[in-house]
């Protein structure tokens, strides 16, 4: 049984890479990307790096398996009835800064959440 969450997003959102139907994916794939998310929602951050605020691509199983390139992310209201999607090519890359930062996280002798 489907959460009224999950019901939302596979009725109004279409794949970030294959712009197709979510309706038949067995899961809801979301992927966070190394671009800067100028809007609110959906965007994924880091306890670590607070400054990090990165746009989000939800993508079907089948982009999934085929490792398909993400074309777009996406941006909605909270009810996921008005899902707007932005080339990932036109989004700004993470400031160096943050970049560094996810490099030092991303080493198993400093990120805690490895150890």
């Amino acid at each position: 049984m489907e959460c009224y969450l999950e019901t939302m997003v596979k009725q109004n959102v279409k794949c970030c890479a294959c712009e197709g139907s979510l309706a038949e994916s067995e899961h809801l794939n979301i992927a966070a990307t190394n671009k800067v998310a100028a809007w609110e929602f959906p965007a994924s951050c880091n306890v670590y790096i607070p400054e990090a605020h990165n746009a989000v691509a939800i993508i079907c199983d089948r982009c999934v398996m085929a490792k398909a390139k993400i074309l777009f992310a996406i941006e909605s209201d909270a009810g996921w009835e008005n899902a707007v999607y932005h080339p990932i090519e036109e989004l700004e890359d993470d400031s160096p800064g943050v970049q560094a930062a996810k490099v030092v996280l991303a080493r198993m002798s400093v990120n805690p959440l490895r150890n």
